[in-house]
């Protein structure tokens, strides 16, 4: 009895002990056409990219609003810099508004 995996063709002897091969004369490649651009590549539709476009704006503008006012309000504000939790947050509004960007 042969079982195929992802990587070696799995056989088994009479007693069914498991006995590995690398025997990939059996496998047919052909069928897979991976020459074909068109099926690697899909083009998605205009109202698709435009509607995920359109939902992501607005994420992306209140999140650099957002971490933009953090790090004006703890750098301009002396003793709101003084506390570790503070500089913390400091320093995950910058990392945010860097990934955001």
């Amino acid at each position: 009895m042969e079982v195929y995996n992802n990587s070696n063709m799995l056989s088994f002897d009479d007693d069914d002990n498991l006995v590995t091969t690398n025997n990939y004369s059996n496998i047919d490649f052909l069928k897979f056409n991976y020459s074909d651009e068109q099926s690697i590549w899909v083009r998605k539709p205009l109202w698709e990219v435009t509607l995920k476009s359109m939902a992501m704006v607005p994420i992306m503008g209140l999140g650099l609003i957002g971490n933009s006012a953090i790090i004006l309000i703890i750098s301009r504000i002396k003793s709101l810099r003084k506390s570790t939790v503070n500089l913390f947050i400091l320093n995950m509004a910058i990392a945010d508004f860097l990934t955001t960007l």
